[in-house]
């Protein structure tokens, strides 16, 4: 099967070698895993990427076709809209006869529009799912088609790093709470001298200054931030301010021995309701959280990676789903 990913959604150029040298977004990663994959399954798989505007001929990367604004695009059987924040008509009259999909990575927004209003969707988790299909009558001239739920795949590197006592770490973009963390880890520091918090992301960084002991280690490689991971005894999320559609880095932190706290909200009770972790109210006080921090730090439980996350069951998930007919 010959498929197409179109990406108008991303920040720069990426291929399969990106996240083994520097940051990458999680929407970009997923798309990188899932194509790679299908492509070492024997589909033919291309990636468009708006970004790319002085590619002229197409590039082979892993047996991924990479493709620019100026590369002439052979016909795919499945176009696959990652995000969809432009007007897909363009990539609909080019492909008439191909089937299009919409792949959600964002949560519901006014970039929804009706002129995608004839694709099939897949969501990342169940919570997404709902968040999507009750925006969806909001949004005039939108005729509702099925949307499928596949999770993102997750995948990890052997544990080579020991658990550094009382290291706590936020691996996300900073406007995803990273300060408010901050704020609860300074209130723990003073009960917990020994406490460290550390942190990255993909590029992002947050305003304001870090209290005692705490680092921003700033953009990391995949392979960089998975062993950051590990040395942390707990990722250190308890806060309920931007939802996300899957929230990779829970599980990617259990996959490494790391132990979660986060609040009920979004997907994280999807994707992080794991043996192991500490899932508290969105609504929990200051209190509440550094107590249950304290309680994890203290149990230290054993974690480890939710097989449902698995890549090959992943892609198996692809497959079954890119080799149905197009749902009506």
């Amino acid at each position: 099967m010959r498929i197409l990913f179109i990406d108008c959604a991303t920040y720069k150029p990426y291929s399969y070698e990106t996240p083994k040298k520097e940051g990458l977004g999680g929407a970009e990663m997923i798309t990188i895993r899932i194509a790679y994959g299908l492509a070492q399954r024997h589909h033919e798989v291309f990636i468009y990427n708006h970004t790319d505007l002085a590619r002229a001929e197409i590039e082979y990367i892993y047996g991924i076709g990479h493709l620019g604004a100026q590369t002439p695009c052979p016909k795919p059987d499945v176009v696959i809209h990652i995000r969809c924040h432009t007007n897909p008509s363009h990539w609909k009259q080019l492909f008439p006869k191909a089937r299009h999909v919409i792949w959600y990575h964002d949560r519901a927004g006014a970039w929804m529009n009706k002129n995608d209003s004839d694709m099939e969707g897949i969501c990342v988790s169940h919570s997404h799912k709902i968040n999507i299909e009750q925006y969806i009558p909001t949004v005039e001239g939108f005729i509702k088609r099925p949307i499928h739920v596949i999770h993102n795949p997750v995948v990890t590197y052997p544990i080579r790093q020991k658990k550094i006592p009382g290291r706590l770490g936020f691996f996300s973009a900073p406007y995803k709470g990273l300060e408010r963390c901050y704020e609860l880890y300074a209130k723990a520091k003073r009960i917990r001298p020994h406490l460290t918090f550390a942190c990255s992301n993909p590029g992002y960084f947050a305003n304001g200054s870090l209290p005692e002991d705490a680092f921003n280690m700033g953009q990391l490689n995949h392979r960089e931030t998975c062993d950051e991971i590990s040395k942390c005894e707990v990722l250190f999320m308890p806060v309920a301010i931007i939802p996300d559609s899957f929230g990779l880095v829970a599980p990617e932190a259990n996959a490494m021995g790391t132990s979660v706290l986060a609040c009920e909200f979004a997907s994280v009770l999807e994707v992080a309701s794991n043996c192991g972790n500490t899932l508290l109210p969105a609504n929990a006080t200051d209190n509440q959280i550094i107590t249950a921090l304290f309680e994890l730090l203290d149990s230290k439980p054993l974690v480890k990676a939710d097989k449902r996350f698995e890549l090959e069951s992943i892609l198996d998930q692809w497959e079954h789903f890119l080799s149905k007919p197009r749902a009506a």
